[in-house]
């Protein structure tokens, strides 16, 4: 199941994505199989996930694009930060086969953390 990227995603429902195109390039189709590109089921660093931002841009904004997750066990914070920050407008891009673990990750990375920034009013003095 291939779903909207930013929505789906707050909506807490799957995504997939892909590395490693197959077929359908004629027609404008994109699919990305992860593990096809990397040759392994563990993204790790920011490096692997520009890879795959690279050849997403290298297609047009109009074309579809499926990145596959598909036998992809882990994905790291840091993986899923840069991947998210950088396709966040790209309306084309939907993921696919993304496992519950990964799938938490993308939620995590796209929820902003509650900082107070309240100093104490009173301190106390124990002796």
């Amino acid at each position: 199941m291939g779903l909207g990227f930013n929505e789906d995603l707050k909506a807490n429902k799957p995504q997939s994505i892909s590395c490693g195109w197959k077929g359908e390039k004629e027609r404008g189709q994109m699919k990305i199989s992860l593990y096809d590109m990397f040759h392994t089921d563990t993204l790790r660093d920011r490096q692997t996930a520009l890879l795959i931002i690279r050849e997403i841009c290298e297609m047009p904004a109009s074309n579809p694009i499926t990145v596959d997750f598909d036998k992809i066990v882990f994905a790291s914070r840091s993986f899923c930060h840069e991947l998210v920050m950088n396709l966040r407008d790209r309306k084309n891009v939907s993921f696919e086969n993304v496992n519950e673990e990964i799938l938490k990750m993308f939620i995590a990375v796209q929820t902003k953390p509650h900082i107070s920034h309240k100093l104490p009013t009173k301190v106390m003095i124990v002796e």
